[in-house]
């Protein structure tokens, strides 16, 4: 599953959190844990076998883009 966070800028996000815990707003992670929220979930509908096929085959593509063709 994918959890999309509510806020776009992340980086800006986590230091809020970051500073917010040091600071002794939360007790702990836990506590942050249990506050978050997202704006929006995906769960993965593709079977896992159909999956691990297209993984292998843009695997190989990648492969293919990075030989060298000998003279």
């Amino acid at each position: 599953p994918i959890n999309v966070a509510p806020i776009p800028e992340t980086t800006a996000l986590g230091a809020a959190l970051l500073a917010g815990l040091t600071s002794g707003i939360w007790q702990d992670i836990a506590e942050l844990e249990s506050n978050w929220v997202p704006a929006i979930s995906y769960e993965p509908r593709m079977a896992a076998s159909e999956r691990e096929r297209l993984y292998t085959g843009w695997r190989d593509a990648v492969r293919r883009t990075q030989t060298v063709p000998s003279d």
